[in-house]
């Protein structure tokens, strides 16, 4: 094979390499089409299941915050019944007043449907593990007895 007839076939292949990536580009950019209305297409879906959210809402007289998803690492209350949640609240935490229960539960994924120290205080007087101690406290019976230093805190 001559000169001339090496760099023509040289030139083809340099021909077909740069068609294949032609055709690749092509493609890649109608994948690129169809990945931007598809993304189109469920950003109209999310606005509309926001507004249907908010309908919703209102029409239950939520409150925003009453609604809000946890992460999954900070949902350890969510689902649970009120009861079952501030047990587990107080076998973390010892004492704890209505207040600090109520933040805890809230921070944790709990979602109250009507007045948070009201719904606690009542789950927790109907539950015989419960004891209620001085300063609006409450602790597991099971627990170690109160030191000095746990109730300053």
């Amino acid at each position: 094979m001559n000169r001339n007839n090496r760099d023509l076939e040289y030139l083809r292949r340099l021909t077909e390499s740069l068609q294949r990536y032609q055709k690749e580009i092509a493609d890649l950019e109608t994948k690129l089409r169809e990945c931007q209305m598809a993304v189109q297409r469920a950003r109209k879906d999310l606005a509309i299941a926001k507004q249907f959210q908010e309908m919703e809402r209102k029409r239950l007289h939520l409150t925003a915050q009453q609604i809000e998803v946890p992460s999954e690492e900070h949902a350890v209350y969510a689902g649970l019944a009120i009861k079952e949640a501030c047990i587990r609240a107080l076998k973390v935490h010892g004492v704890m007043t209505l207040e600090q229960l109520e933040t805890e539960l809230t921070d944790g994924g709990f979602v109250f449907r009507g007045s948070p120290k009201r719904t606690i205080n009542m789950a927790l007087l109907s539950r015989g593990s419960v004891e209620r101690l001085p300063e609006g406290r409450f602790r597991l019976k099971e627990q170690e007895p109160l030191h000095d230093k746990q109730h300053a805190s």
